[in-house]
């Protein structure tokens, strides 16, 4: 099973990273700022100059302990190793990888109060979402804030 989740988790990656090229091939991309969690980080020793856009902010939505931990514990790692291999290369057209990694716990109201700082707070373009038990809880309020989720089932997003 954790095969499989990180081969879905990577997927998500992929999925995130057409968007945000799709959304960056223009010269200009607001500032979302709002950074309170997560870090983006570029490997030194990179033959790729240092991304100095402003930063595009990925949020990692994930049951990383409680009754999921086993299958869905490394998605924020995942997510963050994704970051800094295209920050190492340059960013998306420029602009540095932010990843906010929030645990909810397999827990509804920690995932739906995550979900809110990640869209009100933190500002972030998408969301990895990892929960089989908590999704539906913030399903209504991710699916009305039109920020993509990826990774979820679907059927729990409204």
């Amino acid at each position: 099973m954790a095969l499989k989740t990180s081969r879905l988790t990577l997927l998500s990656c992929a999925a995130i990273a057409a968007l945000l090229l799709a959304a960056c091939s223009s010269s200009k991309h607001a500032n979302t700022g709002g950074a309170t969690s997560g870090a983006a980080s570029n490997s030194s020793g990179s033959s790729a100059s240092a991304p100095t856009g402003s930063p595009i902010n990925i949020g990692v939505l994930a049951g990383e302990s409680g009754g999921l931990a086993a299958q869905y514990g490394g998605n924020g790692k995942i997510v963050q190793a994704w970051a800094d291999m295209v920050n190492a290369q340059g960013g998306i057209s420029g602009h540095p990888i932010k990843v906010f990694n929030i645990d909810s716990k397999a827990d509804a109201a920690t995932y739906t109060a995550g979900a809110k700082t990640l869209v009100e707070t933190d500002k972030v373009v998408a969301i990895v979402s990892a929960d089989d038990y908590a999704e539906a809880a913030g399903g209504t309020y991710l699916g009305q804030s039109k920020v993509p989720v990826v990774g979820s089932d679907g059927t729990n997003l409204a």
